[in-house]
Parts: C-alpha cells; structure tokens; sequence
C-alpha cells in the first residue's frame, strides 16, 4: 500500500499574494480582543487602603511593581451609589488622549458625543466636582513577577490624578517611562477613602522580560471600560 504523504496547509494568501509570517503576527495581535476572553477579573482592590488581590490576598502596601501601561478612563453613573451593589455605567470612555476621548459606539446611553463637550464632565455637574467619574487605570506586574505571574489593573481615581500626572511627567522629563522603573504603590494618609500615592523606588532591571506580558496589559486595558 503506497504510503500517505503529510497534509501539506495551503498559504494564506491576500489580495497582493502569501501571508509571510509577520503579517500573520501583526494580525493576530490586532485580533486578540476578540479571540479571547478577558480573565474574569483582574483588578486589584484598594477599598478600605487595603490592596486586595483578585486571589483574596491583601496587604496595607506598598505595592512594588512594573507599570506595563496605562489608560485614561471616564466612567459616569445615573443614580446614587449603594454601597455592596454593582451598577453597571450609563456612559464611559477610554483613551490614552484625554483632548480626543469620546464614548465607544456600543454605549448606548452616550451623554455626549465627546468627553470635552459632555456636560456631566464639567466641574460643577455634581457639587463642586464632576458627575462623571475622571480616572486612569493601570496594568501592573509584580516587582518580583516570573514567567507565570499574572497581569493586573488598578484604578487610579480622580483624588489621586494630579499626583499620578506628575509622577509620569517628572519621569518623562528625565527621558524615561514607567515601564522603565519599579513604581511603589501607596495610600495616602489621614483620608477616609482610598487615594494612591506613586513613588519610584528602583530601575526595572529587568526590562527585557515584560515583553511578553504586554499583549494581556494591552488586553485588560481595552476590557477595563
């Protein structure tokens, strides 16, 4: 019996000839988002200025770690917040500009068309402050991550952003971007809420081994909204 000769995979081809591998590459990773799902959290806690772990581990901090990278996000919220009940967002925005953010398309109920014209984020719309709730979140790993270790996100709120800005600017300032640096999370003091602290305490290192773990910061930043 003449012997079977291996299934040979045709060549992807596009409308000017084959795929090489790097185009495969780049279009694979444009298509993360949708060929994966997101893990079914990956925020860290910081209610009572206890960061809590998505596996129930908790410490008073500092949290040392590696900022992968970062968003800007806008979340607002119709009615009053109750306090052990989720309430999912009427309107939200992400972006890495702030000048340029604007709701997605999927948000149904949009306040504005922009997040510069929308009036629930002028000073004034709730109190003194605003109705939408101005933060950034970012993708973090462990100072002492290993090849296993998993990637996190933590919202920085809006008490804790001009103290997050200038902590970045300073670094961009010297050339350099947090990715660079180990970055210590802290609490400040004498507050009733939790509101983050941002200190550089060492060079990352190990800079050459965060690669692989930017296509699941990239991933979780985009679920984050």
């Amino acid at each position: 019996m003449p012997k079977a000769e291996p299934a040979v995979e045709e060549p992807v081809t596009t409308g000017t000839g084959v795929m090489s591998i790097q185009d495969r590459i780049k279009s694979r990773l444009a298509k993360v988002n949708e060929s994966t799902a997101a893990p079914a959290t990956s925020k860290i806690s910081v209610k009572g200025s206890v960061f809590t772990l998505p596996d129930g581990k908790s410490s008073k901090g500092p949290l040392n770690c590696v900022v992968l990278d970062y968003v800007n996000s806008n979340v607002f919220y119709e009615g009053a917040y109750e306090e052990g009940k989720f309430t999912a967002p009427a309107c939200s925005a992400m972006g890495k500009e702030i000048k340029l953010m604007a709701p997605a398309d999927d948000v149904e109920n949009k306040q504005s068309d922009t997040c510069a014209a929308c009036p629930q984020n002028e000073f004034g719309s709730k109190g003194r402050g605003k109705a939408c709730q101005n933060g950034v979140v970012i993708a973090i790993l462990p100072e002492d991550f290993t090849d296993e270790s998993e990637v996190y996100t933590i919202r920085v709120s809006a008490t804790a952003l001009q103290g997050w800005g200038k902590y970045v600017r300073e670094l961009s300032e010297l050339n350099v971007d947090p990715i660079q640096v180990v970055t210590s999370l802290t609490f400040k003091e004498g507050l009733s809420y939790p509101s983050l602290k941002f200190r550089q305490v060492g060079g990352n290192e190990r800079l050459d081994q965060v690669e692989k773990f930017l296509v699941s910061a990239d991933t979780l930043l985009k679920a984050a909204g």
